[in-house]
């Protein structure tokens, strides 16, 4: 938890513009994303309600890559065949798909794994996972989705989780 809060730290102290560290999209990295505001809606006797939340914590994003044995977990759900399936379109744009672990805890290299896609454009880039989508040196949306969200009207004991987005801002931190 130090190291995490150190890592915050250090992000809003030092800002750093995304020229200074150049997302290396095709390469491991591990980027820390730090949420800024988080909207909603919440289930309150039999309909949705808009809320405004406090931001949660800050969450780790590492790019799990096949050479680097430290960074995959035994049984990860990401097919590893997937990471050097790189095309560029007549645009220029460069994608491909990789595997990135996401975690809360920065001292475990254990998190959910999720396999996502990665996009660059010139000096942009993008990587969409499930349930983020992260500029390595720039701002995120997270929205977890769940695999069944509750579309009944009248849901058992009228209770259904809440739906929340989450924006922020994410910095590489290092391989």
């Amino acid at each position: 938890m130090k190291a995490l809060a150190l890592a915050a730290a250090l992000f809003l102290a030092n800002p750093v513009s995304a020229e200074e560290i150049p997302p290396r999209l095709f390469e491991p990295f591990e980027t820390v994303c730090i949420p800024k505001k988080e909207v909603g809606f919440s289930w309150e006797q039999g309909e949705w309600v808009p809320k405004t939340y406090q931001p949660g914590k800050p969450f780790v994003i590492r790019k799990i890559v096949y050479e680097n044995r430290k960074y995959i977990p035994p049984g990860g759900s990401c097919d590893l065949t997937v990471l050097r399936n790189t095309s560029k379109n007549s645009l220029g744009m460069s994608s491909s798909s990789g595997c990135y672990s996401v975690s809360t805890n920065p001292m475990s290299l254990l998190g959910i794994l999720d396999e996502c896609t990665e996009m660059k454009f010139g000096d942009i880039s993008r990587i969409h996972c499930s349930e983020v989508t992260f500029d390595p040196n720039g701002l995120f949306i997270h929205m977890p989705t769940g695999t069944f969200l509750d579309t009944a009207k009248n849901p058992k004991d009228d209770y259904k989780d809440s739906l929340v987005m989450t924006t922020g801002e994410c910095r590489t931190t290092g391989p």
